[in-house]
C-alpha cells in the first residue's frame, strides 16, 4: 500500500477558497449570461438541448462545491467534458468554446482538496 502524501492544512484551505471564489465568479458570469440572452428551451435543437444539460451540470458543480468539494469538482469537469463530447458529435469540430475549459480550474483544485483531506497525511 501506498503511504499518503503530506499535506498542509493551511495550503488546502487557501486552494479551497481559490477555487470557490473562482467558481463563484464564473456562476454569476453564467446566470448574468443566460438571463441577459433570455435562453428558450422550447426553441433548442436536440444538441443544443444536450450541451445545455451537460454545461448546466457543470454551473451545478460551481454552486455545490461551497459544500462538498469532491461533488462540486466532480461535476464541474464531468459537465464540462461532456458538453466538450456533446460538441464534437454534434458541430464536428474541436474546442470551438476554449473559454469553458476554465472550468477545469476550480474542479481540479476542489477535488485535491478533498483526497488531501480524505486521503493525505497531514504535516
Amino acid at each position: 500500500m501506498r503511504a499518503a502524501l503530506p499535506y498542509s492544512d493551511d495550503l488546502v484551505t487557501i486552494i479551497r477558497w481559490v477555487a470557490r471564489i473562482i467558481a463563484l465568479f464564473l456562476a454569476i458570469v453564467i446566470v448574468i449570461f443566460v438571463s441577459g440572452t433570455g435562453v428558450n428551451l422550447a426553441h433548442l435543437q436536440a444538441g443544443e438541448v444536450a450541451r445545455s444539460a451537460s454545461f448546466f451540470l457543470a454551473w451545478l458543480g460551481l454552486i455545490l462545491a461551497w459544500r462538498w468539494d469532491g461533488i462540486g469538482g466532480a461535476l464541474m469537469i464531468a459537465g464540462i467534458l461532456l458538453f466538450y463530447v456533446l460538441d464534437y458529435f454534434v458541430t464536428g469540430s474541436v474546442l470551438r468554446f476554449w473559454l469553458f475549459l476554465i472550468f477545469f480550474l476550480p474542479g481540479v483544485m476542489l477535488l485535491y482538496c478533498w483526497w488531501q483531506t480524505r486521503h493525505g497525511q497531514r504535516e
